[in-house]
């Protein structure tokens, strides 16, 4: 499936945890982007959607500017789920209908939490696998990450089998 196939598929469907696997470089805060222009013009905040990612926690507030420390990798990933299980269990007129979560993910240990919080608070999922090359993938990664990571979260990313039942689409890019 190409990308306005699967945006035109999450249009108007109702509550959705949308959960975003890649390798880095494969276009995830890209589509983000793109869900956003579904809700309105590009810019504009809706509350009809909020994105948790362990890539916000390295953006300096004050600045804007994005500084990676992969010191830092294991608290990251916590902020992303305490964001995460704030909104996924959030109540009123103000929940999000969509919910996204726009890390790697490349192994069920990687989503896990985020599939048990989902059915939990009662949100139906979809999860969306971006197949980039490898090479393409090193050359866009503005992560640091090392090339032989990458090749072993291809690897990850590649042999993972979904939980059966998950509404799931793919996107090459």
């Amino acid at each position: 499936m190409n990308k306005e196939e699967v945006l035109n598929k999450l249009k108007n469907q109702g509550r959705k945890v949308i959960i975003l696997r890649g390798l880095p470089g494969s276009g995830k805060s890209t589509f983000v982007g793109d869900l956003e222009g579904l809700l309105g013009p590009y810019g504009a905040v809706s509350e009809d959607l909020q994105v948790c990612s362990a890539d916000h926690f390295f953006v300096v507030e004050k600045t804007g500017d994005y500084q990676f420390n992969p010191h830092l990798l294991k608290q990251a990933h916590a902020s992303c789920r305490d964001n995460f299980h704030y909104w996924a269990a959030k109540r009123g007129p103000k929940k999000p209908i969509y919910l996204v979560v726009d890390n790697t993910n490349t192994s069920m240990k990687e989503m896990d939490f985020y599939l048990k919080e989902a059915d939990e608070y009662r949100w139906d999922v979809v999860v969306i696998t971006f197949n980039t090359d490898i090479d393409t993938s090193i050359r866009r990664n503005i992560h640091g990450v090392p090339p032989e990571t990458i090749i072993k979260m291809n690897e990850k990313l590649k042999n993972y089998k979904l939980p059966e039942g998950v509404e799931h689409y793919t996107i090459d890019t």
